[in-house]
């Protein structure tokens, strides 16, 4: 099918067809006689049977913006409703034109809440009721008067009981009505003619969330004014016409500096008007005016008769001009526009005067171009100080150019004279040679040549160099040596010194050679003296030495062409003498001395630069600087001991002369590609929750991630990629089962990618795919998915070499292995359990564990982190909830102790209190989390032995996060398959008492489950269904069939471990003292008169609590009384009930000590009997934040009995927040009152008329 064909059968536009093409990734086929491009036909029909799909779907499920509009929603309903763009499939048929579609449930949920009549608003209806011109403002207003939301349906609609709104929308509209009558807005005042200074004395009213509504909506931070302060002001508008503040006034007379317009002001006699707010002056507007026309007339003078120093430079004239000038000082008036800060005035007459006699300056300037002054001249002939001197050697003499008094130099004659000058220094500096040349060309000093030249007659020819060349190199130098004369010394000395030594040399060994054959010892001393020559034979060393006698020596040039001193190679290698000391042994360049200097051959020298910098470039190539790194990694990452390692010391120059250290680049950048591999799989993961086309969003994962197979297996490859797709395409799974399958075809795509090179899976025997693919090592849920893709294979194609009856099933080892765990082992053991519990509890061991893997674990390993998977099994041993619950439900929370990272925590050992704090503070962010499988309430535990050390643990987790800059919010992390490894298991229990010992979820929630309805039937004799239903929240109650049996020895043990005590108050504190003997020191008149001097006392300065405490007692006495009564045993017995909450309360989170109620008409929290649960306070809190608002308009409620009763019910509320305060901390109590405690209680005491209301007694 061509282009055009293809756009009509699917009844698209042209350009619509080509984006749907491209996202389908549909390629042509061919083109055909008319080039024309052709599409596979087959390809076009299942294109359009998904759009077809997808259109149907879309049908049923989603709204356009104009069918919103037809149901009759409002822009307001728009903006609360979510909306996604629509996608190239979406835009067929009639959403052809559809740019953004919204959930079909979502917008009819929302609008049947909105329809219905019931006692709930949304906040799109309360706008339709007031003047608010968008919905965070209305927000803004219903959050300041304290008006809470109430969840309903889904979670991001907002509604409102009407019985709260009502009243809002009469404050809004009695408050709107006010500032009309009242107030003023600032555009209101500024119309009226008050610029920003003249507002500066009215009073202002800040614009509150509540008064922006309607033509005060734009009001943001700008000011109320009030109206009748405003009409006074425009009142005496006429007075203060004809006054002017000091700031304009200071303006209008052209001044910047106040204390000389305060002299002026002074000085004319000007008086204040009047001393307005905020101690503004005022002064007579006439008056002003008046001195204006004084100081503009004295301006204008100024401006003719006048001119400053700073105007005449401006001119080109400098300060020798300025200086025969007469200073005239300014007074305050001449101050000014352009004299505002002149200090010093010149009369301009004079200065007229003074100019003429220097004549036309250009004129001077013409002369002064042919030229030079002395500081030039100095410039040009590198003189520091007198050129008049110098010059005056050469009988070059200056002029002098009136009325100037310095010297000038004739251009003309001083450019030749320069011309010689550097002519003959260009002469000396080719064919003369300093003392210092020679020097270093003999390696010894100028005596030593002088003496060696007396000893051979060879005369010495010196010049003394002319006053001419002496600058640059020849500065402090005297005598010259010509360079032909000193090379044929040189020479000379040579040829008369090797002839000499030769000679010497060759008369020793030709006579010994003579003799060798009588005295084979005398050839041994040869060698032995010559050791260049040992391993030669004796007739070859007599030949080498005729070479040496008939051997030229090269000219001086030549030689010092061929070698370098020590201090230029230091110069050349960037090194420092130390530097260079320490390494050139391993150089292995030849050495040669002249008296005490080094010289190096300068070819070796040059291989060896060569051979230095071709390492350096070596070590660059596969290493990044410090710099270079920290720009990649934080620098925490760099600390890490295999990412970094020692620069070598000979290679310590230019780029790297002061850097110790690189950091691998292959380190770094696979630290790099693996945190993009996560991050990759995150987005394409969260992409899935949108997109209707899974296998299409893992084509383009495999893609950016470039898991491509190699040319030799690419048949696997095609066939790998359709099994993939048709598994996501045809699964029936929630979102999260889509997205675990998408992770897990990612990962087993790299494992194939990295396994499969040259073979493809068809040509593979059974035992090679068993070896590679079906081993021990692979996870068993890769295993299962690989052997139905081997079957896969099969069916496709015929030459297979692998039987399927051969490979190992993966299935078959999964329901033996379930099938033994269901018939043997469905728990742990009392002793396995109890194994367990102590190896969790083991802090120093996993807390080293856990820092040795930071110190120790490669960059790109950020999966299997030791801190989560030891977290993740204590939270299993207190808690019966889902692995995935634990790894997606445990949120990060701030860490309130002194440890920045993981070196500072290394030394740093946790309290009981500040791990006590850690727990309640990721208690109280779990009060509304709910199980991901039923939907139910999640309920979390943490007993008071495993308190130290999962805290310890969530640290370590929560500075892990920290270090690698993580984005998730989850406290736990199992890296992107979010679950426990086989390789993380083995890991974490490497030193496990108990051998073969495997952690599995499920079985520890059966265990957990199991001992908890064990231990209350073995304890109390009672059906603990109710408990168990507790610590899952399952529908039925028929949580477990299995009793376990524990041993008197074992079961405080457990039972210590598994139960929850987040049990607080007076009553429990009592119970706890009574049977345990603990001291709370909770005696009934210190503690409440404490609570009551607190919250109360220190406000209303109540003198004498005796009524009050009366009525405590006489509620506390029932108590005493039952308490008593009860024998030791039953005593304990109703402890132990109460902290396996088994005496529950008429209300939720309570627990009763009488068990059944009998005072069913009072509340849990006014009862003695009554023990309250952490979980209680989210109650207390709400309950708090809609007590606090009446009781702040206590005094207009007419009814004695209202306000006794609410403030009893403070009173009550209070009392529960100050048990808890002592029990769980300031910080977790901030943390529900979603304010600083210190706030909440200033809050509190700033009501009034509480103390007067206040019985106590009441219920």
């Amino acid at each position: 099918m061509t282009l055009k064909e293809v756009s009509s059968y699917l009844n698209l536009s042209i350009y619509q067809t080509r984006l749907v093409l491209k996202e389908a990734l549909i390629q042509k086929v061919g083109i055909n006689n008319s080039r024309e491009i052709i599409y596979d036909t087959d390809l076009i029909n299942n294109l359009q049977d998904i759009l077809e799909k997808r259109y149907k779907e879309n049908c049923l499920n989603k709204y356009t913006s104009k069918e919103l509009i037809r149901l009759g929603c409002t822009g307001y309903d728009r903006n609360i409703l979510k909306s996604k763009p629509t996608e190239p499939f979406d835009r067929y048929k009639t959403f052809t034109g559809a740019s953004y579609f919204y959930d079909k449930v979502e917008v009819n949920a929302y609008l049947a809440s909105k329809k219905c009549d019931s006692k709930l608003l949304s906040i799109s209806q309360i706008m339709e009721l007031v003047g608010f011109k968008t919905h965070q403002q209305l927000q803004k207003a219903l959050n300041d008067c304290n008006i809470k939301e109430v969840k309903k349906g889904y979670s991001s609609f907002k509604y409102y009981k009407k019985s709260d709104i009502k009243p809002f929308i009469d404050l809004v509209k009695k408050r709107y009505l006010f500032n009309k009558a009242n107030r003023l807005s600032t555009q209101q005042v500024q119309e009226l003619g008050f610029k920003k200074n003249g507002r500066i004395v009215l009073q202002k009213f800040k614009a509150e969330p509540i008064d922006r509504i309607n033509e005060y909506a734009d009001a943001g931070g700008i000011a109320f004014y009030d109206k009748t302060e405003v009409e006074r002001k425009l009142k005496s508008r006429k007075l203060l016409t004809h006054t002017i503040c000091e700031k304009d006034a200071k303006e209008h007379l052209g001044y910047k500096n106040t204390e000389k317009f305060k002299k002026v002001i002074q000085e004319y006699g000007i008086t204040l008007t009047s001393n307005g707010k905020y101690e503004i002056n005022y002064y007579d507007k006439s008056s002003i005016d008046y001195l204006k026309n004084i100081i503009d007339k004295n301006y204008e003078h100024n401006l003719e008769t006048k001119i400053t120093s700073g105007q005449i430079k401006a001119l080109g004239y400098s300060r020798k001009l300025i200086r025969k000038l007469t200073p005239i000082h300014t007074r305050p008036i001449d101050n000014v526009y352009k004299f505002a800060s002149a200090v010093i005035f010149y009369d301009k007459e004079q200065f007229l005067n003074l100019k003429k006699q220097y004549s036309d300056r250009a004129e001077i300037n013409n002369v002064l171009t042919e030229y030079y002054t002395s500081k030039q001249l100095m410039e040009l002939l590198n003189i520091p100080n007198n050129v008049e001197r110098y010059m005056a050697k050469f009988r070059v003499f200056p002029i002098k150019i009136p009325p100037s008094r310095q010297n000038y130099w004739h251009k003309g004659e001083i450019d030749d004279f320069v011309k010689k000058r550097n002519d003959l220094y260009n002469y000396y500096d080719s064919n003369y040679y300093l003392i210092s040349d020679v020097e270093y060309l003999l390696g010894f000093n100028i005596s030593k040549f002088y003496s060696i030249c007396s000893d051979f007659n060879i005369p010495i020819i010196a010049e003394e160099l002319p006053i001419e060349v002496k600058f640059n190199k020849f500065t402090k130098s005297h005598l010259g040596f010509p360079k032909d004369k000193i090379d044929n010394i040189v020479a000379e000395i040579n040829d008369k010194q090797r002839q000499s030594t030769t000679n010497h040399q060759t008369n020793n060994v030709l006579e010994s050679s003579n003799d060798t054959q009588h005295n084979s010892n005398i050839t041994s001393e040869i060698k032995s003296s010559l050791q260049v020559l040992g391993h030669l034979d004796d007739e070859k060393i007599v030949q080498i030495l005729e070479e040496i006698a008939n051997y030229s020596m090269p000219s001086i040039n030549d030689k010092i062409k061929t070698i370098i001193s020590e201090k230029d190679l230091i110069i050349q290698l960037d090194y420092s003498k130390k530097q260079f000391d320490e390494n050139k042994e391993h150089f292995r360049i030849l050495k040669l001395e002249y008296g005490n200097i080094n010289y190096y051959v300068l070819k070796d020298c040059s291989n060896l630069l060569k051979k230095l910098y071709e390492e350096q470039n070596n070590l660059l190539s596969l290493n990044y600087t410090h710099v270079e790194a920290i720009a990649k990694v934080p620098i925490t990452v760099l600390n890490k001991n295999k990412a970094k390692f020692q620069i070598p010391p000979h290679l310590r120059f230019g780029r790297l002369k002061k850097l110790k250290h690189v950091y691998s680049k292959k380190v770094i950048d696979n630290y790099l590609n693996s945190l993009k591999v996560s991050s990759l799989i995150e987005q394409y993961k969260n992409e899935l929750e949108y997109n209707t086309l899974p296998d299409k969003i893992f084509l383009k994962t495999v893609k950016e991630l470039d898991l491509y197979f190699q040319n030799l297996v690419k048949n696997t490859e095609i066939a790998w990629h359709n099994f993939v797709s048709k598994k996501l395409l045809s699964s029936n799974g929630n979102i999260k089962t889509i997205k675990k399958l998408f992770v897990r075809f990612i990962k087993i795509t790299e494992l194939l990618q990295s396994t499969l090179i040259a073979k493809e899976i068809m040509d593979m025997t059974s035992n090679e795919i068993n070896f590679v693919f079906l081993n021990n090592k692979v996870p068993s849920t890769y295993k299962e998915v690989l052997y139905g893709f081997f079957n896969h294979l099969l069916l496709r194609f015929s030459n297979c070499k692998y039987l399927v009856s051969e490979l190992n099933n993966p299935y078959v080892e999964k329901n033996e292995r379930l099938a033994n765990s269901k018939h043997n082992k469905q728990i742990y053991s009392t002793n396995e359990f109890l194994t367990l519990l102590d190896y969790v509890k083991d802090i120093q061991r996993h807390k080293d564990n856990a820092l040795s893997e930071y110190k120790t674990k490669p960059m790109c390993e950020t999966k299997g982190n030791y801190e989560s998977i030891w977290l993740y099994v204590m939270l299993h041993l207190n808690n019966g909830w889902r692995s995935t619950d634990f790894i997606e439900k445990i949120p990060r929370i701030p860490l309130s102790i002194p440890v920045l990272d993981y070196k500072s925590f290394e030394n740093y050992n946790l309290t009981l209190e500040e791990s006590t704090k850690i727990i309640w503070e990721l208690t109280s962010n779990l009060m509304n989390v709910y199980h991901n499988k039923n939907g139910k309430k999640a309920f979390f535990f943490i007993s008071e032995d495993m308190i130290v050390p999962v805290a310890n643990a969530i640290v370590l987790c929560e500075l892990k996060a920290q270090l690698i800059h993580s984005k998730r919010n989850n406290l736990i992390d199992l890296g992107n398959s979010n679950e426990l490894t086989t390789s993380m298991h083995d890991k974490f229990f490497k030193n496990f008492p108990i051998k073969e010992f495997k952690f599995k979820s499920l079985m520890a929630n059966s265990t957990f489950i199991t001992f908890v309805d064990s231990i209350l039937k073995q304890k109390t004799n009672r059906n603990p269904l109710e408990i168990t239903k507790f610590i899952r929240n399952h529908d039925s109650l028929d949580t477990t069939n299995r009793y376990v049996h524990i041993s008197e020895e074992h079961l405080n043990k457990i039972s210590k471990q598994l139960f929850d005590k987040g049990y607080f108050g007076y009553t429990y504190d009592y119970l706890k003292q009574i049977v345990i003997g603990e001291s709370q020191n909770y005696s009934i008149e210190n503690n409440e008169k404490n609570l009551l001097a607190t919250v109360f006392g220190d406000i209303y300065k109540i003198e004498n609590f005796s009524m009050e405490l009366n009525a405590i007692e006489e509620q506390k006495k029932p108590l005493y009384e039952f308490v008593k009564r009860l024998s030791e045993e039953q005593q304990r017995e109703v402890l132990d009930l109460i902290n396996m909450n088994q005496l529950p309360a008429k209300e939720s989170f309570w627990q009763c000590i009488l068990g059944d109620c009998l005072y069913l008409d009072r509340k849990c929290n006014s009862c003695p009997f009554a023990i309250p649960h952490f979980y209680v306070l989210t109650k207390t809190v709400y309950n708090l934040n809609n007590l606090i608002p009446k009781l702040e308009q206590i005094k207009n409620i007419p009814y004695k009995g209202e306000r006794v009763r609410l403030a009893n019910l403070l009173y009550k509320n209070l009392s529960l927040i100050s048990a808890a305060k002592k029990q769980f901390g300031e910080n977790v109590l901030s943390s529900f009152l979603g304010k600083d405690y210190s706030d909440f209680l200033n809050n509190i005491r700033s009501l009034d008329s509480i103390n007067e209301n206040l019985t106590i007694g009441g219920t």
